[in-house]
């Protein structure tokens, strides 16, 4: 059992001693125990539902409200506390005119150890993959506002965040691939403070903050890996790794401001503006010891034993400022313009020392340890300015339409270091970028049924990163139609995005279609179901390292899904039975089938059982590692006031 299990399932016991000692006027609890059957492969079910075994805090509720000297009013909520991949608390206390306190509480386990991913060893039946990770993330947030509703109303906050667990990945040296544990331990803390403001025609809100991060990750060599992925020897000689260790602390500094303030001019007109800026300052060092015997083609030796250190250091500086005025032209139509400037400017250096221990050449000659000394510096400052107007109709009998057009204008100045330029063209220098969006939505609505339509066109003159496109377009269809006892709707929605310059050539389609309808023949009885697809075509030419060689890159899915149920509430009884399949083609080809079954029984007005089953069975095309089947059966008091 992990320490974030024994954290929450002592929280759910606090819940319950503090509900049992409060007077609560209005009190919800539902908690049981959970049985987890499980038949295949542990790693792929904990990656995708990780529902363990164990008692669970389903939901608790409890209000109350008071005359007292601390508080007015009084409210716990939590949810999924136990034996859940995740759960969440949360405590909010107020006293009339004086403060409002809210305090939340999440806890996650988050693990990933998929078979097939990173495995050059799958087809010889080692599993799981090779970069893994099981880590836990708590977060906390507490914030505190004094005199509510006035004119003005300070406010202070505090959030912590922290994740923690071990890890597996895989490293290249010495012309062969090593595979490493690794312990995380991340810490990220913020502090705020500022003022709410309400004057008769102008509102807003000022904060200033202060966020903390400091994360330290640990690798070594795992157990049993010495000699590495690759087990042919190199010019004669076996590449094997007799230790390692690696030590990496990262520190960041980031103080943040955000302000925004609303002005109603008059009864047509009004104001918005806002502003955000963050200012952040990381240390990175990093320390690698490692022997063994390796070779490296760069050097054009053999060697025996390799420390290295990086020091590295980044700045990071950005911001934004928006106005926007709202201007009604009549009554159901509106004028909306808007300037938005963004700022970013990065900078960073990096010293790397790499001492070779033991190098001879590919002879067995001139035996002696080699040093390497590196300095890099790069830098990015990017500026956008945003332009933007739009209509919007909503008097217009049953139809309604919005249209807008925005210019976007963006310069990127790039000051990469000149042992990075390895392929012509990725000099430095300074480079301009419009993108003209045209984008518009209209909607008819009557008699229950309504249809909606959405249309936006990007074109760019240039692309300056790899990921920009110069055509992007968006097509969206909804119709509805809704009656007392019956409705039905239709989705459907392409996206297409092009880079025609070489060597990039991206061509990118995406398809989204679905549909869904509700039915209830009679009271207390509803069913339900729903379909929908999605295909992904993505091609993008990719320069390999190896050889500098351009290439293209093919990712193709296609998905589809089936769900429907049935629930029927009558009297003391409610039941809810689901069920479902999702299949995709392509790429990763796999398959899931859900079913999902709830039945509750009130047998007394304040107090009830329920009772749940649910089967999810995961299959890849071709593989076995990664399937599961995973049947789960819980049994829940629930209790009510």
């Amino acid at each position: 059992m992990t320490k974030l299990r024994h954290r929450s399932i002592s929280l759910a016991f606090a819940m319950l001693l503090l509900a049992g000692g409060a007077r609560a006027q209005t009190a919800e609890i539902e908690i049981g125990y959970r049985w987890l059957d499980l038949d295949g492969s542990e790693a792929m079910y904990r990656t995708q539902i990780n529902e363990r075994s164990g008692f669970v805090l389903r939901a608790f509720t409890m209000l109350s409200s008071s005359e007292s000297a601390a508080a007015d009013r009084f409210r716990i909520d939590a949810v999924d506390l136990g034996s859940s991949p995740s759960g969440a608390l949360r405590l909010e206390a107020e006293r009339d005119g004086s403060y409002l306190l809210r305090i939340g509480y999440r806890a996650a386990d988050v693990y990933s150890a998929l078979p097939g991913f990173a495995n050059p060893l799958l087809s010889q039946g080692i599993v799981p993959g090779q970069h893994t990770f099981d880590r836990n993330r708590t977060t906390f947030d507490a914030d505190l506002e004094f005199i509510p509703g006035r004119r003005f109303s300070p406010f202070i906050g505090y959030t912590y965040h922290r994740s923690e667990g071990p890890g597996r990945t895989t490293y290249s040296i010495g012309q062969d691939e090593f595979r490493l544990t690794s312990d995380l331990d991340d810490t990220e803390q913020e502090i705020r403070a500022g003022t709410s403001f309400r004057f008769r025609r102008i509102h807003g809100q000022i904060t200033q903050g202060w966020r903390d991060f400091n994360g330290r990750e640990r690798f070594e060599l795992d157990a049993g890996e010495a000699s590495g992925n690759n087990t042919v020897p190199i010019l004669g000689r076996d590449i094997t790794i007799s230790s390692f260790t690696r030590d990496s602390r990262t520190d960041v500094s980031a103080p943040f401001t955000n302000a925004f303030v609303i002005g109603e001019v008059n009864p047509r007109l009004r104001l918005v503006g806002s502003f955000v800026h963050l200012s952040a300052e990381t240390d990175g060092l990093e320390d690698e010891a490692l022997s063994g015997s390796l070779a490296s083609f760069a050097l054009g030796r053999f060697f025996g034993g390799l420390d290295e250190s990086i020091d590295s250091r980044a700045s990071n500086t950005t911001w934004r400022g928006e106005g926007r005025a709202e201007f009604s032209l009549r009554d159901g139509i509106d004028l909306i313009a808007t300037y938005r400037k963004r700022h970013r400017e990065l900078d960073g250096a990096a010293a790397l020392r790499s001492l070779f221990i033991d190098t001879v050449t590919f002879a067995g000659a001139d035996r002696r340890d080699l040093e390497q000394i590196h300095d890099a510096r790069n830098a990015i400052e990017r500026d956008d300015d945003i332009l933007g107007v739009m209509v919007a109709a909503r008097a217009l009998g049953p139809f309604s339409i919005r249209a807008g057009y925005r210019q976007t204008m963006e310069e990127v100045t790039l000051i990469p270091d000149i042992s990075q330029i390895v392929v012509a063209g990725n000099d430095r220098g300074t480079f301009e970028r419009t993108v003209r969006t045209f984008d518009t939505t209209g909607l008819f609505a009557r008699g229950g049924l309504s249809v909606g339509a959405t249309l936006q066109f990007d074109r760019a003159d240039e692309a300056i990163f790899r990921t920009d496109f110069t055509d992007r377009d968006r097509f969206r269809l909804r119709a509805a139609f809704a009656r007392p006892r019956f409705r039905i709707a239709a989705t459907a929605e392409q996206i297409d995005r092009r880079n025609d310059i070489e060597p990039i050539a991206l061509d990118n389609q995406t398809r989204m279609y679905s549909g869904d309808f509700t039915v209830a023949p009679i009271a207390g009885l509803e069913l339900f179901a729903s379909a929908s697809r999605f295909d992904v075509d993505h091609l993008f030419s990719i320069r390999r390292p190896q050889t500098f060689v351009i290439d293209t890159s093919i990712y193709l899915e296609e998905g589809t899904a089936f769900d429907g149920g049935v629930s029927f509430f009558r009297g003391p009884f409610l039941v809810n039975v689901s069920g479902g399949r999702f299949e995709n083609d392509g790429t990763t080809p796999f398959q899931i089938d859900r079913f999902r079954a709830r039945v509750v029984y009130d047998f007394r007005p304040a107090t009830g059982i329920a009772a749940e089953w649910s089967r999810d069975d995961y299959a890849e095309d071709g593989a076995r590692f990664g399937n599961f089947d995973a049947s789960r059966y819980g049994l829940f008091l629930r209790y009510r006031r």
